[in-house]
């Protein structure tokens, strides 16, 4: 299995640039990972659907494939009161990392996995090491691709000009999670085009992680917090839905827009086009735009009652530049 480095992925906002991706980011990992028979042409997801989750409607044109559910957490750990003790995170040895701080940062990631967990997110199981950021010889997460649960190599930093920062610990927590879920086992078997950077399904993988990650963190403590940037439009429509419609549906919508990513890609009429050579893309895209909605169309099939929110979603993003498909 492969590893990926994630320092700048969290957090491309309204109008940035970006330029020069390579789709080895995605595509290298993943291909070591595919059989030599696989053809990438023709190789979409076959529906694979459990009991757990009832099977949502075709969506005609824009529909995709239907959800696999995510397992539920193993367990939620509980922790003793004031004790660092826990079976999830490894502090590195650090003078910042006190007593007091790994009691406060244990408490919080503790509170943050019982919140995903709610969401019927998968917390990967075992020892998560967590140390303080080196800008010189660490990336911000690390993950094994393909894999469900913690390895030897995963980790995260935390920079030492934030670790009094409870926000902080729970938002390198978080990408840590989204990283294992949607480069998970179940990433190994995407066609080439969806993990590609020159392709809108690529790009819009690269782009939600970082506001899937933000999102979470924000509804967490119920406040748009200082470590984030909010000016990504996907994730001001995300947090508007949170402030028109109650938390619960949105942060059930965000969820089931997570699994559809880690389930599979959009149809290949739709993320499967290809980004011009050489030329930078610019954010909000409506390529990739139709590439997220097309996901967010499946996740609202099962928490809203016959779409009867989604005029009033689209409306939201039309609000934020976003392109919403007719």
């Amino acid at each position: 299995m492969e590893t990926i480095g994630m320092f700048a992925l969290i957090g491309a906002s309204s109008g940035a640039v970006i330029g020069g991706i390579s789709g080895a980011i995605w595509s290298v990992a993943h291909k070591t990972q595919k059989g030599a028979s696989q053809n990438s042409e023709t190789a979409d997801l076959a529906p694979v659907v459990r009991p757990s989750l009832p099977r949502p409607e075709t969506a005609g044109a824009v529909g995709i494939k239907p959800l696999e559910s995510v397992p539920p957490a193993k367990h939620v750990s509980r922790i003793r009161p004031n004790s660092s003790e826990n079976d999830f995170l490894l502090f590195k040895a650090s003078p910042l990392f006190t007593e007091d701080r790994k009691v406060r940062i244990v408490r919080d990631i503790t509170r943050f996995r019982a919140y995903l967990d709610r969401l019927g997110l998968y917390l990967p199981v075992g020892l998560l090491p967590v140390g303080v950021d080196d800008p010189n010889t660490a990336f911000g997460t690390n993950v094994v691709v393909g894999s469900q649960d913690a390895m030897l190599t995963d980790y995260v930093f935390l920079k030492p000009e934030s670790i009094d920062d409870p926000p902080s610990a729970t938002r390198a927590y978080g990408s840590y999670v989204i990283m294992k879920t949607l480069l998970g086992p179940a990433s190994s078997a995407l066609p080439d085009w969806a993990t590609s950077a020159a392709s809108p399904e690529g790009m819009a993988r690269f782009t939600m992680q970082g506001v899937f990650v933000a999102y979470l963190n924000w509804s967490f403590w119920g406040k748009k917090t200082e470590d984030d940037q909010g000016r990504d439009p996907w994730l001001a429509s995300l947090w508007d839905l949170r402030e028109r419609f109650e938390p619960q549906f949105s942060d059930s919508l965000v969820s089931y827009l997570i699994k559809s990513f880690a389930s599979g890609a959009s149809p290949k009429s739709i993320g499967g086009k290809a980004f011009m050579a050489g030329q930078p893309i610019s954010l909000p895209n409506p390529l990739i735009d139709a590439v997220v909605h097309s996901h967010l169309f499946q996740a609202n099939r099962i928490v809203d009652n016959n779409d009867s929110r989604l005029s009033a979603i689209n409306g939201i993003l039309s609000e934020h530049g976003i392109t919403v498909p007719q």
